[in-house]
């Protein structure tokens, strides 16, 4: 069971590292309340220097935050982020993330291929 806290983030999310070595952290977070899915994510370009960083969110639910159907539908918004992001990096900031990116590629479309098996 999903603990939410008084602010309605989730603090025992399940977590699936999508990728993690000494410069790149791709993780995303999903959980469920009230029968909604939501996800969070830790995305990080680390030794990068300042304004490089990452970015990092925890499932939270209420008024505010739009929850999806069933777990899958979140999980793969949430790889849709990471991916964007790591883009950017790539793209916008220089950064060498083809491996990352290739990996968080596979898993996304690896797992819509799967809905159609």
């Amino acid at each position: 069971m999903y603990k939410i806290n008084k602010h309605m983030v989730c603090i025992n999310p399940d977590t699936e590292v999508l990728w993690k070595d000494k410069k790149f952290c791709a993780a995303i977070h999903l959980a469920q309340h009230e029968g909604v899915w939501s996800f969070g994510y830790h995305l990080e370009v680390s030794g990068c220097g300042v304004g490089c960083g990452g970015s990092v969110a925890a499932p939270a639910f209420g008024k505010y935050r739009h929850g999806y159907p069933d777990k899958a539908t979140a999980r793969a918004v949430a790889i849709k982020i990471a991916l964007g992001f790591f883009i950017r990096k790539h793209n916008e900031d220089g950064h060498h993330c083809v491996g990352v990116i290739d990996r968080i590629k596979q898993e996304l479309l690896g797992r819509q291929l799967e809905l159609f098996v």
